[in-house]
């Protein structure tokens, strides 16, 4: 016998259910310098590596990604200038997308850090966890 749910139920049912898209905090810690993983790490930790993963992961290479992941491979051979305006927007857009991430702004070039081939750059981050500054390198050749 299946059991037969009211309609008035079932539709009181679908109004008070809510599906939430929350990215989990809570993951296994990379220690990238000695290449392994080792704990675990929360909140602002967490996040600072997702971004550090989501921007070293090359958009559209790996399938299994799907559309995670920040696109470099067209920049290569670049002009650094060039390759700076379009960087800054394909960051905010990739990083935008996680939903502990308010803002992404305040973009700035970092002419002595970036040797021949490689444009390093920094950007500050407004999360839920508060603001918090990041860099990154981005090799050109």
């Amino acid at each position: 016998m299946i059991p037969r749910v009211d309609m008035e139920v079932n539709e009181l049912l679908k109004e008070r259910i809510e599906i939430e898209k929350v990215k989990p905090s809570r993951t296994y810690k990379m220690d990238i310098e000695r290449e392994r993983i080792w704990g675990h790490c929360d909140g602002i930790e967490a996040l600072k590596q997702a971004i550090y993963k989501e921007l070293n992961t090359e958009k559209g290479e790996y399938v299994i990604y799907g559309d995670y992941g920040l696109k470099k491979k067209d920049l290569f051979g670049k002009e650094k200038r060039w390759a700076y305006m379009i960087l800054t927007d394909r960051i905010r857009d990739a990083l935008i997308d996680d939903d502990r991430i308010n803002d992404v702004h305040s973009f700035l070039y970092i002419d002595e850090m970036s040797k021949k081939d490689n444009l390093c750059l920094s950007f500050v981050v407004d999360s839920i966890y508060g603001e918090f500054e990041m860099s990154e390198v981005i090799r050109l050749a």
